[in-house]
């Protein structure tokens, strides 16, 4: 028999074709860690639930951990998540399902059931609000069986794609700051906002300023994601009802330095200074400009516009042609950082009318620096007068837990993003507890199925079918002259009992 000779690069070859097909042949498919995540989700031996949060900036992920950590506290207090295991696990059958058929027997359907307490925990992850770290950091956490659900990436910019990979590797997501109505649109199974829309928050915008008496506005919104869909819904709602004219509407751009860049000419600037200053003058050019590229001190460079959204000029539609009354309020489609630096410019050169902005600037303690000498509206989910048994316990279990005033510490003030993380944490508990094991089909459609799952500091939640909150609340806070206008007695408010 004729022996073959193989030199040294043939046997390398080879070698080399061989471990590329090794690699391709083990490499895991989404649907192999979809299928990881069902057969863990099927057993009680897990010792612990396991859930992903992802903050946003550093001084955002402060707020939004304690919100997580305070309803954490709650659920491991009295001894963790109940999960139950029905025997036919895995197989798509539902206590809910059972529930709404009249021939079920409920006490048969869960014999066998386990029922254990697992203390809950929390993988912290931080995406900066950038799209190329929510990827990786969604992919890392969809990826790891053990994770139940993530929380949190704040940014429409990074949650769009992110919850793309959430729904290709079959993991819950419950977005908890972007409110762009897109994220929705798709109807995953996997995705839902604990939030309402930025289509609910403009209207109720459009619906105070009405309310008001107000009649002309001019809108400053960030040349992103965001920032365009905030101004155009919020024109959209005005253009319905005709109460409102929105006299201008122009954009501005933060450079990788977080400088400001406002997207108009010389010419259309001054225009606009004189209307809102109500001026008969041109105001100096040098030193009254809004071209000032004011920077600021925050945590990130990364803002959300990609290079090719900073330029100098963007095609805009004209200033009302007659139109020299006074401007009543100025409408802001953005969040930090830019949302403060166009604030403090608009001072800066005088500018006093009333700023409203969305739930992305929802910052006691910056909206009471910024609002001195003038006033400032935020949405908010929670409500600054704290109405409902919930929201009163909420506020009263965060201050046992961090207000340090009574020593050196600064006093700690919830606000809307530690709200919001708090009940998202609690929705997925009370999921969790309601359904015959933590499969994602099985919480998917418990979440949709169940009205008033948890009512909560914010509101009662219950979801539709794309995974928006049914009729949730938008409520706004007024502040004026470095106050915040409600005023809530601490000393009226009920004992915390979650924690005790």
């Amino acid at each position: 028999m004729k022996r073959i000779h193989l030199s040294a690069i043939q046997i390398s070859l080879i070698a080399l074709i061989l471990a590329v097909g090794w690699f391709f042949l083990s490499r895991k498919t989404a649907e192999d860690y979809q299928e990881d995540r069902v057969e863990l989700a099927c057993s009680t031996d897990q010792e612990e639930v396991w859930i992903g949060v992802v903050s946003g900036l550093t001084s955002d992920a402060e707020k939004f951990q304690r919100g997580v950590e305070l309803a954490v506290d709650e659920i491991n207090q009295k001894g963790g998540v109940l999960i139950r295991v029905h025997p036919e696990c895995g197989q798509r059958v539902t206590r809910i399902l059972c529930e709404w058929n009249p021939f079920c027997d409920d006490v048969n359907f869960l014999k066998g059931t386990e029922q254990v307490y697992r203390p809950l925990r929390v993988q912290y992850e931080m995406d900066f609000k950038r799209v190329e770290d929510g990827k990786k950091i969604a992919e890392r956490l969809a990826k790891n069986p053990k994770i139940v659900a993530v929380i949190g990436h704040p940014s429409t910019t990074v949650a769009l794609p992110a919850s793309v990979t959430y729904q290709r590797f079959g993991l819950l997501y419950l977005a908890t700051g972007a409110t762009h109505p897109q994220l929705t649109n798709h109807r995953f199974e996997n995705v839902f906002r604990v939030i309402p829309s930025d289509e609910v928050i403009t209207k109720q915008l459009e619906k105070y300023i009405r309310k008001q008496g107000w009649k002309r506005v001019i809108i400053f919104h960030q040349l992103n994601l965001y920032g365009n869909s905030f101004a155009h819904l919020f024109r959209e709602h005005a253009d319905e009802n005709g109460k409102v004219s929105v006299v201008i509407s122009r954009s501005f751009s933060l450079t990788s330095e977080n400088q400001l860049r406002y997207n108009m000419d010389d010419a259309d600037l001054l225009r606009i200074l004189k209307l809102l200053r109500q001026e008969e003058q041109t105001p100096d050019t040098n030193e009254n400009s809004l071209h000032s590229n004011s920077e600021t001190n925050g945590d990130s460079k990364e803002n959300g516009d990609s290079k090719d959204n900073v330029r100098s000029y963007e095609p805009k539609a004209p200033i009302e042609e007659g139109a020299n009354d006074p401007i009543d309020a100025i409408i802001l489609g953005a969040g930090f950082p830019g949302a403060e630096l166009v604030i403090n410019d608009l001072r800066r050169l005088n500018v006093r009318q009333p700023i409203l902005a969305g739930e992305a600037i929802h910052d006691i303690a910056k909206l009471e620096k910024m609002s001195i000498g003038s006033t400032l509206v935020a949405a908010t989910m929670l409500n600054p007068h704290l109405p409902t048994p919930a929201a009163r316990q909420f506020y009263s279990c965060f201050l046992e837990k961090y207000d340090k005033s009574g020593s050196s510490e600064k006093e700690v003030t919830p606000d809307s993003k530690e709200a919001v993380a708090y009940d998202a944490v609690h929705i997925l508990s009370a999921a969790i507890e309601k359904s015959d094991n933590l499969s994602q089909s099985e919480l998917s459609t418990m979440l949709r199925a169940t009205k008033d799952l948890w009512t909560g500091a914010t509101t009662s939640f219950s979801f539709d079918v794309r995974g928006e909150i049914i009729g949730g609340s938008v409520y706004l806070d007024e502040f004026f002259d470095g106050k915040r206008v409600a005023d809530i007695q601490i000393s009226d408010l009920e004992k915390c009992n979650a924690l005790n």
